[in-house]
């Protein structure tokens, strides 16, 4: 990979924040929530803490109980609400986003298979079935959000690809599910959307590039971004593996094996800018870079890939759900 481009930090300027105190703590970000609840059920599981997962449960019900958490005309959970110190609404961003909604509704479907809770599978289904799908592009594209404004040049879009494949990922355990596997709308909806991956963004050695929407250095369009592209081909390798393990799709175990392949001779600890004298912060190294993305979802990967192996065994996020 080359990285003439980048010999200088990024800079930031937050000059033109419209906060002048931190407020994360003051909201409730439903992306964040979905994938915090599915590792905390992930830890009922495993841990037998039928408290613990009755607590998960409760947390994303406060969502459908919220009167600011669901949009029931678009079937769609609001990307952020904000709280006060108390916990009493003060607003929320009236935004709705593919990746951060299909998170929340994942987590919530499924915890609410495991407890009985109709209410959390009806919501959550909602989301994933009515939402999201009606946005899709024919090309399988996701917009990052309703009303999202994309421009395409050969059938790739400029932006937001990073997030479109973050949405395949935050509804992939679905696919682990009976349910889901007969649902023909939800598989058609996930094979297009991976197939605008493999078509549009996979370059023949399995890496996974993308045009950088949010990348300051990008100089022209279709420009693909030179920074390190190990969360997207991350989320591609684990994507594929479910839909191969799942609905049998040889093409998707073909792009998995493409991705883990450069993954494996492209290791991060490879890229001379992981040590500590670069100029870059943590915060770039870990978010903007996609190396704290990354390191999960190949770990997920690997899991799903030894389960290949040695069929039975369960899944890590779905867990203690019979293959």
């Amino acid at each position: 990979m080359p990285y003439d481009e980048v010999d200088e930090p990024i800079k930031i300027d937050l000059k033109g924040a419209g906060e002048k105190e931190p407020t994360i703590e003051y909201e409730m970000i439903s992306c964040h929530v979905g994938r915090n609840m599915r590792g905390m059920r992930a830890a009922a599981h495993a841990l037998h803490d039928e408290q613990l997962l009755n607590e998960v449960a409760a947390e994303l019900n406060w969502w459908i109980d919220n009167p600011l958490g669901f949009n029931h005309e678009l079937h769609f959970f609001d990307a952020r609400i904000f709280v006060d110190e108390n916990g009493n609404n003060t607003g929320c961003e009236k935004k709705y986003t593919m990746n951060m909604a299909g998170s929340l509704a994942c987590a919530m479907w499924m915890v609410g298979k495991d407890i009985g809770d109709e209410r959390l599978m009806e919501y959550g289904a909602d989301q994933v079935l009515n939402g999201i799908p009606p946005h899709q592009l024919e090309n399988g594209y996701f917009p990052y959000c309703i009303g999202h404004k994309y421009e395409l040049v050969d059938g790739i879009a400029l932006d937001s690809n990073y997030y479109h494949a973050l949405t395949l990922q935050v509804l992939s355990p679905l696919l682990a599910y009976e349910e889901w596997q007969n649902n023909p709308k939800f598989t058609e909806m996930m094979r297009r959307g991976a197939k605008y991956l493999r078509d549009k963004l996979t370059f023949p050695e399995g890496v996974v590039k993308y045009p950088a929407y949010i990348d300051s250095i990008r100089a022209q369009k279709l420009n693909f971004c030179p920074k390190a592209p190990y969360g997207i081909t991350a989320d591609s390798a684990l994507v594929h593996t479910r839909i191969y393990r799942y609905l049998g799709d040889e093409e998707a175990l073909e792009q998995a094996a493409k991705n883990i392949r450069w993954l494996h001779w492209n290791s991060p600890s490879c890229i001379p800018f992981l040590t500590t004298n670069t100029g870059f912060s943590w915060d770039h190294i870990v978010t903007e870079w996609g190396f704290s993305h990354y390191f999960r979802q190949i770990m997920l990967t690997a899991w799903e890939g030894i389960h290949l192996k040695e069929k039975g065994i369960r899944d890590v996020e779905v867990v203690y759900i019979e293959s």
